[in-house]
């Protein structure tokens, strides 16, 4: 029986990544220089190991453009696409329902814990959840499973009584290996990426009651 819940943040509740990869996508067009969707998979639901687009920006564009300067271009560019945008349909409903039934709830993020609380400050969800875990609690981020297993640590629930929500590969294999149930709901980022190893991949969280998920009662006709 599921005990409690873990949200990824970023693709998930709202869609952080979208704007952010049009910003680096027009910047970088800048220079003639074109980053495909694939190219920015190996960031998504992760940290910048494998590749760090404002590393690549800067060699790009040559010496006479300083790091602090395309970053801070960048975040403000995303902040006023951000602020503009709505939670994914469905998800704040679901996650006030199951604050409503009393059901623990946690959030995983591998962003900043500044970043998530100033997005969930702003959704007036902080509120709702138990702990909020993100890369700045852990030594790595997704998808090694630390993360959440630090969840399951914090909320004094098995993980495998645990459900997690996450949008990206990286997210669904670190929620696995930590051995928790995985619902998959990608969004137009992800949803070309082969999400077979979560348990059950549904479309939005409007696809989802709070006690079908707790009961595994899932309508099967749906994805």
């Amino acid at each position: 029986m599921i005990k409690g819940f873990v949200f990824d943040f970023d693709g998930l509740i709202l869609d952080t990544e979208t704007p952010l990869f049009e910003v680096y996508r027009e910047l970088f067009a800048d220079y003639g220089v074109e980053i495909s969707l694939h190219q920015w998979w190996k960031i998504i639901g992760t940290g910048l190991g494998e590749y760090n687009p404002l590393e690549h920006l800067v060699q790009v564009a040559g010496d006479h453009h300083h790091k602090e300067d395309f970053r801070a271009l960048i975040d403000e560019r995303v902040d006023e696409r951000l602020n503009r945008m709505s939670p994914f349909p469905g998800a704040v409903d679901f996650i006030r329902h199951a604050f409503q039934m009393g059901i623990p709830m946690s959030v995983a993020s591998s962003s900043s814990r500044q970043w998530v609380y100033h997005h969930l400050d702003r959704l007036e969800l902080t509120p709702l959840f138990q702990h909020i875990l993100t890369v700045d609690d852990v030594h790595l981020p997704k998808p090694d499973p630390e993360l959440y297993i630090l969840a399951a640590s914090r909320m004094g629930i098995s993980a495998s009584e645990l459900t997690a929500f996450e949008d990206s590969l990286n997210g669904i294999k670190a929620a696995k290996a930590a051995g928790l149930y995985c619902i998959a709901i990608p969004n137009d980022m992800t949803r070309e990426m082969n999400l077979n190893q979560a348990d059950k991949v549904v479309n939005s969280f409007t696809e989802l009651a709070v006690a079908g998920v707790l009961s595994f009662e899932f309508d099967k006709n749906r994805i």
